[in-house]
């Protein structure tokens, strides 16, 4: 198997954890596959933070608790090697849409109480079989 196709399965199987994990559970699902000192960089306020714990408290599970059930739906998913980084690991992009219903505040606004398209956009870079560093967005409502 190609270090390309590898990375794709890493990054889709990362996403089957994500998809079927409880709140309590989002820790170990980001874990799974991802690097103990990951990188991750989100849009703010969550913005840059450290490991797969920070990760799940200022990012996944707000959404969570905002957005119930939380379906992730990939639209765009491919993968390549970035010249720009000299070749350090393969990145591995995730576009889509969580598909949700929003029943509590989140960032302040009140929610519609009615199913939601969430847009969404994720790299992910793989390095020796683990994700190492994601730089997410999503589009605020």
């Amino acid at each position: 198997m190609t270090e390309i196709a590898k990375a794709n399965e890493i990054v889709l199987a990362h996403y089957s954890l994500l998809d079927g994990a409880r709140t309590e559970q989002l820790t170990g699902a980001l874990a799974e596959h991802s690097h103990s000192e990951c990188k991750y960089h989100f849009v703010h306020p969550s913005n840059d933070v450290s490991g797969p714990a920070q990760a799940a408290h200022v990012f996944w599970n707000p959404i969570r608790e905002s957005f119930s059930p939380l379906q992730c739906r990939q639209n765009i998913f491919m993968a390549g090697r970035n010249h720009l980084d000299n070749g350090h690991g393969v990145w591995v992009v995730s576009m889509g849409h969580f598909l949700c219903d929003w029943t509590r505040f989140w960032l302040g606004v009140k929610p519609s109480m009615k199913t939601t398209f969430v847009p969404y956009v994720a790299w992910y870079r793989i390095v020796e079989g683990a994700i190492v560093e994601t730089v997410g967005s999503i589009y605020y409502l």
